[in-house]
């Protein structure tokens, strides 16, 4: 009976990067460190990078709470040579990419990006469909070394995963097909693997999640493999009556890595003592040599021979050190002990090399490898018959012959997003490089205040109307209530006017103050611009949010002025929320510089107010004030602050008096309930 332990990772391993082609073969490009690898980051990172990693960004926030079904999953980016991945505890999922920014393979732009979105894919579905308790999990296996179990789990969860996302998501398959095709080209060849196990177990990673093999394995292998494969698909296909994400599927996928792990005889059984060593797997321990089995590492396979660069099914030279190096991982241990078999990750496949150079060498021989992969492909379906996908359901594990043709041409979603990032996204030609776009995401949880919400609500209420009244001497009708609650007074108020005061259509641009000397109060600045953007966006008003301060880039931090919202972007949503909770306090506090870059933004579209939020240290009041007298044309120029101390908000009284702001108030943070109130009164419609 199989139990359920976490898998430790040693505290040093080798680490695989990638595959790539040198000298003529492939090699699995490694460095010796620990376990969690130190990445080499990219900080030259051009205007263009950062603008195509903010539309990024964007896209994979929507594919992934869209092809997920879950509003809630988080987006993490990393460094750009790190893995994809999922994870999934008891509160929000969590899918991790790496930095599209840096992010080089070895093939062009929009070939690169149509495998990131396929990973980004392949991570949405472990989130719908992989039940919470395999995250981090794996079974224990009698015989069988941890690392192996890991393997296995990995590569049929996986195929579980997409061929369910497959059939729910119809048009998946031709980008699907075509990572397999890089897949094919970057995977080692199996027969140039020296060690019998390891032939194997690679040989069932690419049959499960390539559809073909990469080189030839010796036969009695492949029929160990085929057989082991048609099971696991068989099984796969029985667990589609449980509910996807239940215990039952995990307890089947439990079961099924150590029926698998038996029939691919990677389960290490040794014999009896004084009886050598365990058998070769393809062996059945009867017959003699050369009689029934399949020969071990050096008994002489006859594929590859002839071949001076080919791997026989002996493996490599042994001259060859490099090659051994690569691919040693048996290390020698008593035979009760179950053994590690070298492999690498499939995950590995997908991570873009530290150095770019070397993708670059690298892609004629990817692009013959996947010509090579859809040539095979497209034989193989038309001896099947299988010309046109049908309207109705077909086996979506099935290839068809014209979704070979779409898999190299890729389809119209894919190319459109691609075009979207060249461009950065839609940038007004005012703002042309004046301000970075975000791409960092971070959780809005903590800065959700229904309390704020409600009061802002209360307080907007006539602008929702868009009608209020108002008590005059004159007006369009007399009010009974208020002529005699004003009766005997100076300024007698008798009648009412009915005042339109609607900001539907009206424009507010927000200037965020994130430098380092707000780090204080920097959470409650987020709550308040967070909540404050949602309630005027219920409303109808038109928003456009920039600011200074920190932020992170492709995983590295840094300064500067960096742009959360445009006019041009409809409606404020989560996804501009989850900026403005990744910003962080650090920098100087250029507030003039910043109006001076807006300031052409500002005369195009003459906003209602341009608001900003500030402790009032800005760099040179006297630009401030400048620019504050040159705006004013064009615009009213008010600001608020929120205060840490009593000390702190008379400074900024004095500070907003001195730069002529039309208008301005502080808050303590103690008192940040009137902030909603407050705002209003400021920025109201008269």
């Amino acid at each position: 009976m199989s139990k359920t332990v976490r898998v430790q990772t040693p505290k040093q391993q080798e680490k695989p990067v990638g595959f790539y082609k040198e000298g003529g073969k492939t090699r699995p490009i490694t460095k010796k460190g620990p376990g969690r690898r130190k990445v080499v980051r990219r900080s030259n990172l051009s205007k263009k990078d950062v603008a195509s990693s903010a539309q990024v960004a964007e896209l994979t926030r929507f594919m992934t709470g869209y092809l997920s079904g879950r509003n809630d999953v988080r987006v993490r980016f990393h460094g750009a040579n790190d893995l994809f991945a999922a994870s999934e505890g008891y509160g929000a999922p969590v899918i991790m990419l790496p930095s599209w920014a840096g992010y080089e393979l070895p093939m062009d732009g929009y070939e690169t990006w149509r495998v990131y979105r396929q990973g980004t894919w392949h991570e949405t579905q472990h989130i719908k469909y992989t039940p919470r308790g395999m995250y981090g999990l794996l079974p224990e296996v009698p015989g069988l070394h941890p690392n192996v179990t890991k393997t296995l789990v990995n590569i049929i969860e996986d195929r579980r995963i997409e061929d369910l996302g497959a059939e729910y998501h119809k048009g998946v398959g031709p980008e699907r097909d075509y990572t397999q095709g890089y897949a094919y080209a970057l995977r080692p060849k199996v027969d140039e693997i020296p060690v019998p196990e390891a032939q194997i177990l690679e040989g069932f990673t690419q049959k499960m999640l390539i559809g073909r093999l990469n080189g030839m394995l010796p036969e009695n292998y492949e029929e160990i493999v085929d057989e082991a494969v048609e099971y696991a698909l068989e099984k796969l296909g029985e667990m589609k009556k449980h509910p996807a994400k239940s215990e039952k599927i995990t307890d089947a996928l439990e079961k099924l890595v150590e029926e698998v792990a038996d029939k691919l005889k990677l389960v290490n059984t040794p014999p009896p003592d004084g009886q050598g060593q365990s058998q070769d797997p393809g062996q059945d321990g009867e017959g003699e040599e050369g009689e029934g089995g399949t020969p071990g590492p050096g008994q002489g396979q006859d594929q590859g021979q002839g071949d001076p660069d080919a791997g026989s099914g002996s493996g490599a030279d042994e001259d060859d050190d490099e090659d051994d190096e690569a691919l040693e991982g048996i290390e020698d241990e008593d035979d009760d002990e179950p053994k590690d078999i070298p492999h690498i990750d499939w995950d590995e496949t997908f991570r873009a090399p530290n150095d770019p150079e070397l993708a670059k060498k690298a892609k004629k021989d990817v692009d013959k490898k996947m010509d090579e992969f859809f040539d095979k492909e497209r034989e193989d379906a038309e001896k099947a018959g299988r010309i046109k996908r049908g309207d109705g359901d077909t086996d979506p594990s099935e290839t068809y012959v014209d979704d070979i043709e779409k898999a190299i041409k890729g389809t119209e979603d894919s190319r459109s997003e691609f075009e979207s990032i060249q461009k950065g996204g839609d940038e007004p030609s005012e703002l042309a490089g004046m301000f970075t776009p975000l791409s960092d995401l971070a959780p809005t949880g903590p800065y959700v205040d229904s309390k704020f919400k409600r009061e802002m609500d209360k307080r907007l209420k006539a602008w929702r109307t868009g009608l209020s009244k108002k008590y005059d001497k004159t007006g369009h009708m007399l009010d009974v209530d208020s002529l005699i609650r004003t009766k005997g007074q100076k300024k007698p108020k008798p009648f009412v006017k009915i005042q339109r005061r609607s900001v539907k259509g009206k424009k507010y641009l927000f200037v965020l103050d994130f430098s380092g000397s707000i780090s204080g109060v920097q959470e409650e600045y987020k709550k308040a611009i967070i909540n404050t953007m949602e309630a005027l966006d219920t409303i109808g008003a038109k928003t456009a949010v920039f600011g200074f301060g920190g932020f992170d880039v492709a995983g590295s931090r840094t300064t500067g002025g960096f742009k959360v919202k445009t006019f041009e972007e409809r409606r404020w949503r989560p996804v501009h929320a989850s900026k403005v909770a990744g910003v962080h306090a650090a920098g100087m506090t250029p507030t003039g510089n910043t109006y001076a870059r807006l300031e052409k933004y500002i005369k195009k579209n003459r906003p209602q107010y341009v608001i900003t939020l500030t402790d009032g240290e800005a760099n040179s009041t006297t630009a401030v004030a400048d620019m504050n007298k040159q705006l004013k044309k064009h615009t009213k120029m008010v600001a608020f602050g929120i205060a840490g101390s009593e000390h702190e908000e008379e400074r900024m009284k004095r500070y907003f008096d001195d730069v002529d702001y039309r208008k301005s108030f502080t808050v303590s943070t103690d008192e940040i309930n009137k902030l909603p109130g407050k705002l209003v009164n400021m920025i109201a419609p008269r």
